[in-house]
């Protein structure tokens, strides 16, 4: 009996000790756990830190970009702010030294509106390096992406910048639905109530074999656009026709030509506004010069 007993006791010990192990070893796997658990916390701030410091880098980069001015300097020289964060980010912006610590009030904003021509060109050109120069821009898209996410990027625009007075719209939508020509007019036509819109001719391909994209139908869609009432018309197919271009692809300017097709919007742009005739060795300089005008006027 006693023996049993003796057996009986060894059991319970024995299952208690595996239980004390058991416990021990949960709660190792617990203290682990937690331990993980702080160390992606930890992580997750220092991710959130490093965003917050990108976005103070940017907002002190943007700030100093769009107080740029000066309005009696005609200089053309150039300096580089550049902003770095410790998380590596990059802040950099071409600006006039003589700009930066002198605020100023833009009374006109510009906004570019389009596809990947409009694009493409901001890149060559860099649009929107100018304070009240902005571009609202998605390669291959049309119609239906200016009304869901254009205009709506463009009322942002307007509302972060209630120091400018005034705005120009140059859309140049069009060129990959052709097609849809009556939609276009009819949302320019109620647009052109409310907002100044000058609409960029559809400009021409070369050599396309896909016939949605041939200069006739080009044509045929630009001349509805010039028949809009209430809305300005910038016929730069008719200046490239004549003076030639040329092309990446069948469908897109090379930076040369994305120059030509910039100065001639401005200088466009400027004859409305009112300002002196600019000239310059070629496109390039010519549209550096417009762009200063404009981005000084009142």
């Amino acid at each position: 009996m006693k023996t049993v007993r003796r057996v009986i006791t060894a059991v319970i010990l024995f299952v208690l000790i595996i239980g004390g192990m058991q416990v021990l070893a949960r709660n190792e796997k617990a203290a682990e756990t937690s331990a993980s658990a702080i160390d992606r916390v930890k992580e997750r701030l220092e991710w959130v830190k490093e965003k917050e410091e990108n976005v103070v880098a940017w907002m002190r980069a943007h700030y100093l970009l769009n107080s740029k001015a000066d309005e009696n300097s005609e200089q053309d020289t150039e300096s580089d702010i550049h902003y770095s964060t410790e998380s590596g980010a990059d802040f950099s912006y071409d600006t006039d030294s003589s700009y930066t610590d002198i605020p100023y009030t833009y009374e006109t904003g510009y906004i570019f509106l389009g596809d990947s021509r409009i694009y493409l060109m901001n890149q060559d050109c860099k649009i929107e390096q100018t304070a009240n120069f902005f571009v609202v821009s998605c390669p291959g898209m049309g119609y239906d992406w200016m009304m869901s996410n254009g205009f709506p990027q463009i009322e942002q625009i307007k509302q972060s910048h209630p120091q400018i007075h005034n705005w120009v719209l140059i859309s140049a939508f069009g060129l990959n639905d052709l097609d849809r020509i009556d939609s276009y007019v009819d949302t320019y036509s109620y647009l052109a109530q409310s907002m100044d819109i000058r609409l960029l001719s559809i400009n021409p391909t070369m050599g396309v074999s896909d016939a949605r994209y041939s200069n006739s139908n080009i044509e045929a869609f630009n001349k509805r656009l010039q028949e809009i009432t209430g809305v300005s018309y910038i016929d730069c197919y008719s200046y490239l026709s004549r003076k030639g271009f040329w092309m990446i692809d069948n469908l897109h300017y090379n930076e040369q030509s994305n120059w030509d097709i910039y100065a001639f919007v401005l200088d466009y742009l400027n004859a409305n506004a009112g300002g002196s005739a600019v000239t310059g060795s070629d496109s390039r300089d010519r549209a550096l010069k417009l762009q200063q005008k404009l981005s000084r006027m009142s």
